[in-house]
């Protein structure tokens, strides 16, 4: 394995290593213990490095603007139309402006959501084809944008056989 072929996700409070070959991801831990394991690991292979650690800065309060965001994911989820599936997938993006790879990470018949590190900003309405691991490509129009996770909508939903498949070989446990 090349020491480009996998990278770490924090997510929902698990570290997962993705692979950029279309494994399937692998949850690793709870962050927290992730991290203390990742730091008696370097502790014990390196004490001449050992210094005492003070905790993280605990978060910001939530912003009046987190309110408004919960909202409009509240609304989000009471319109969708289809079951949505926890995957970690490598996709690719496919635009009038070029293609570039992207991380699928929530899957339905009628769309999905994506984190785009590409630097390309995505407008709603815009017109794309997207390739979910070896399906596709798929066409899809964009919904919305909140920099990097970009949601589209399917142009035509996936045949329940083919996001069986997808679900399948890509899904996460929760």
């Amino acid at each position: 394995m090349s020491e480009e072929s996998a990278f770490f996700v924090a997510r929902a409070g698990a570290i997962w290593a993705c692979f950029l070959d279309g494994r399937p991801a692998v949850r690793l831990g709870a962050e927290d213990a992730f991290w203390e394991a990742v730091t008696t690991f370097y502790d014990e292979r390196h004490p001449e490095a050992k210094t005492d650690r003070t905790p993280p800065t605990p978060p910001p309060p939530p912003s009046p603007h987190t309110s408004e965001v919960s909202g409009e994911r509240e609304r989000a989820l009471q319109e969708r139309s289809a079951e949505r599936h926890a995957v970690s997938i490598v996709g690719r993006v496919f635009t009038s402006g070029g293609s570039w790879e992207a991380i699928i990470a929530d899957l339905s018949a009628t769309g999905c959501r994506f984190d785009d590190y590409s630097g390309r900003r995505m407008e709603r309405g815009a017109h794309l084809t997207i390739k979910i691991g070896t399906v596709g490509p798929i066409p899809a129009t964009v919904r919305w944008n909140r920099d990097p996770t970009v949601g589209v909508l399917f142009d035509a939903p996936l045949h329940p056989s083919v996001l069986e498949h997808i679900r399948l070989q890509f899904g996460r446990a929760r």
